[in-house]
C-alpha cells in the first residue's frame, strides 16, 4: 500500500483570485477564510474598510460576507 502526501497550493494573492469576471472572488468557503484571516491577536476589531483591503475582497463581497457570517 502506498501513502500520497497531501499538498496544497499556495493561496492566490489578491490579484490573482480576482484577476478575471471568470474567476470572480473565488469560491465562499475561501472569501469567508480571507476575511477571517485578516484578523489577527494584534487587530481583533477592524473596519469594513480595513477588512476589503487586508482580505483583498471588494467592499460590497466583505458586506454580503459579514451578514452571512454574523447570523
Amino acid at each position: 500500500m502506498t501513502h500520497h502526501a497531501l499538498r496544497t497550493a499556495p493561496s492566490p494573492t489578491p490579484q490573482e483570485a480576482g484577476s478575471s469576471p471568470a474567476a470572480g472572488t473565488g469560491p465562499v468557503i475561501g472569501r469567508a477564510l480571507r476575511i477571517l484571516g485578516a484578523f489577527s491577536a494584534q487587530r481583533p476589531d477592524l473596519s469594513l474598510s480595513e477588512l476589503a483591503r487586508r482580505s483583498g475582497l471588494p467592499v460590497s463581497t466583505v458586506h454580503r460576507m459579514l451578514g452571512g457570517l454574523l447570523m
